[in-house]
């Protein structure tokens, strides 16, 4: 195995630990910074420690042994999920390591930075992870440094003036490319969780719209409370799968699942073909409704096709070989009240006699066949052919002129 390869192996165990549990999404953001920040930071003082004892500054070599130990256990605490702990102790390090450093070699080397750029990167930390009061703290002392150090003594251990510079320089380098490698850390980090909360977003917005029609579940994200909406004139259709309750008694829950599932999104996919409005399904009981939230002039019309379409659907499925599904489907059309209820789990509901009169166009239907009410025939157009059906007793109805949608005439 190749250096590079182990390197890159190394890499992506030590970027695989999860967030502490619980953690927000700040709080995970600040952990990502945290396990890139620290072995980087480790590597920086590692940097110095050579450095120093390279120029023979020994207080500052005896120091950057300490700083490097001191963040290879901010680096595992980090990783541990022990997120405050970690940064605590990388400022407490940071705090004295600018304070010994201006010191021992002046201010002109630079190290007063680092307690502004660490304070700058996690300025934005939750209160959590990084209260308020350690970036008081962390600010103080650098004024501290800025405004004490110039003036208190000369440097204790001064090196070459061009040393000096090349520290200066070195550090500032450090400093803002930290900086600029953790805020791309943090940009990405950011990115990465919004393109999340987006797709979360998109999906809590298709199932939305999954329960309740487009501009209704938009009127509920505009604020309103209260949805009730009359139409006067509307078309409702009920369908009942015939026989369906003695059948389920012989088949496998799940077989008896998927056939509902399989059967219910065939229709599914056709109401939005023909651009119609599903209103419920209870049990292997299907109602649908047009005209409504939008009114639609040919309301009737629109129902009624689909009507025959899906007879024709369900002639294509079985309950078991030889035992063809049927559908008895009754439609009627007239005023309707449609609403929004429910707290919990909304659900977008049409009240009226329209919709009691449809149940009993269905309940009074024959298996494979639309049974339809004088109102809704009166609505269509001479492109259907119906047949009538002798007057019947309609519970709370009394007796009513019905009639069986037969077919659509061939060119309409």
């Amino acid at each position: 195995m190749t250096l590079p390869s182990s390197l890159h192996r190394c890499f992506a165990w030590w970027m695989s630990a999860p967030p502490p549990e619980g953690a927000t999404l700040p709080e995970s953001r600040h952990f990502g910074i945290a396990l890139i920040g620290s072995p980087m930071t480790v590597v920086v003082h590692l940097i110095l420690l050579v450095t120093f004892a390279t120029l023979g500054v020994w207080p500052m070599v005896v120091f950057n042994i300490g700083s490097v130990l001191c963040w290879v256990g901010v680096a595992i605490a980090c990783r541990a999920g022990a997120l405050r702990f970690g940064l605590g102790l990388g400022v407490i390090e940071v705090i004295a390591h600018a304070v010994v450093a201006t010191n021992v070699l002046g201010w002109e080397s630079g190290f007063h930075l680092f307690p502004l750029t660490v304070a700058i990167l996690l300025a934005n930390a939750p209160d959590r992870v990084f209260g308020v009061g350690q970036l008081a703290a962390q600010f103080g002392s650098w004024a501290a440094l800025f405004v004490l150090m110039p003036h208190m003594h000369e440097p204790w251990s001064p090196v070459d003036a061009n040393l000096t510079v090349a520290l200066n320089a070195a550090n500032h380098l450090i400093a803002f490319t930290s900086v600029g490698i953790v805020m791309r850390s943090v940009l990405e980090l950011a990115n990465t969780k919004e393109a999340e909360l987006a797709a979360q977003h998109a999906e809590s917005e298709r199932l939305l719209h999954n329960i309740l029609p487009v501009q209704i579940a938009d009127r509920l994200k505009r604020g309103e409370e209260i949805i009730a909406d009359g139409f006067d004139e509307a078309s409702v259709l009920f369908s009942d799968i015939v026989g369906f309750t003695a059948m389920s008694a012989k088949i496998a829950p799940d077989a008896l699942v998927c056939l509902l599932n399989d059967v219910f999104s065939a229709v599914d996919d056709l109401v939005a073909e023909h651009g119609l409005e599903k209103i419920k399904t209870i049990g292997d009981a299907y109602m649908i409704a047009a005209g409504l939230p939008l009114p639609r002039a040919d309301h009737a019309e629109a129902l009624a096709r689909f009507a025959l379409a899906m007879l024709q659907i369900i002639d294509g499925f079985e309950f078991e070989p030889g035992q063809p599904l049927q559908m008895r489907i009754g439609i009627h059309s007239g005023p309707v009240v449609a609403g929004v209820i429910g707290k919990r789990k909304f659900a977008y509901d049409l009240w009226g006699d329209t919709v009691n009169t449809a149940a009993r166009m269905e309940s009074h239907g024959l298996p494979g066949r639309v049974h339809i009410s004088e109102a809704t025939r009166d609505l269509l157009g001479p492109q259907f052919i119906v047949e009538a059906r002798d007057t019947m007793a309609i519970k709370g109805k009394g007796d009513m002129a019905t009639f069986l949608l037969v077919d659509i005439r061939a060119g309409s």
